[in-house]
C-alpha cells in the first residue's frame, strides 16, 4: 500500500463496507494519525438466515428452479408427458413401438436430471455444513489495516493480505472478498 492512489482506492473501498455494514455492526472503530490508515475493527454478529438468503437466492439449491438443474427438469418433464400420450396411443392403437421408444428417451433424461440433483444436493450439503460450522462460533471480528484483512472467529483468525485480493464486489445485500481467502459479508436486515 505504499502510493496514495492505492491507499485513497482501499479507504473508499473500507468507508463503503462502514457504510454497508452500518446495521451490522455492533462496534467500529477506525484509528488514524496524520491521514495514515492503521486499523478498522467492525464486531459482527453471524445470522443464519441473512447467509441462506444469499447462498439460495433465485431458486438456487432448489430441485427444479436451479439454473444448474431446470434445464434437464424441463426435458424430463417433457418426455414424461410426451411417454404419456405415446402410451395412451399405444393403448387405443394396440402398437407399442413408439412408446417403447419414448421410454428410452425417458430413462436418458431421467438419468441427467439424477445426475444434476446429485450436484445440487451435494452443494446444498457443503453450504449447510459451512453454516452450522459458521454457527459455532460466538465472536465474529472483521480487522483491517494497511497491510491486511483479517477475519477473526473466537480464537482462529484468517488473514488476506491486500495484495492476494482480486478484487471486491459490493451489493447492497452483501459484499464478497475474493483473493486467495474469500469472505461473503451480508448485510443485516
Amino acid at each position: 500500500m505504499g502510493n496514495g492512489r492505492l491507499n485513497l482506492k482501499f479507504m473508499n473501498m473500507l468507508n463503503k463496507i462502514s457504510l454497508l455494514l452500518q446495521t451490522y455492526f455492533t462496534e467500529i472503530m477506525i484509528k488514524s494519525s496524520n491521514k495514515r490508515f492503521v486499523a478498522l475493527r467492525i464486531e459482527l454478529r453471524f445470522n443464519r438466515k441473512d447467509f441462506e438468503e444469499l447462498y439460495f437466492i433465485n431458486g438456487k439449491g432448489s430441485y427444479i428452479k436451479d439454473e444448474v438443474i431446470k434445464s434437464s427438469f424441463r426435458n424430463l418433464m417433457i418426455s414424461g408427458f410426451v411417454s404419456l400420450g405415446l402410451y395412451i396411443y399405444a393403448i387405443v392403437n394396440s402398437n407399442y413401438d413408439l412408446f417403447s421408444f419414448s421410454l428410452i428417451f425417458l430413462a436418458i433424461f431421467l438419468f441427467v436430471y439424477l445426475g444434476a440433483a446429485k450436484n445440487v444436493k451435494k452443494w446444498r450439503l457443503q453450504v449447510k455444513n459451512y453454516l452450522d460450522a459458521q454457527e459455532k462460533y460466538s465472536k465474529h471480528v472483521l480487522i483491517a489495516n494497511d497491510d491486511y484483512l483479517s477475519i477473526v472467529q473466537n480464537d482462529e483468525e484468517t488473514i488476506e493480505k491486500w495484495t492476494n485480493i482480486e478484487r471486491v464486489k459490493i451489493f447492497d445485500s452483501h459484499i464478497w472478498i475474493l483473493g486467495i481467502e474469500n469472505f461473503l459479508i451480508p448485510q443485516n436486515r
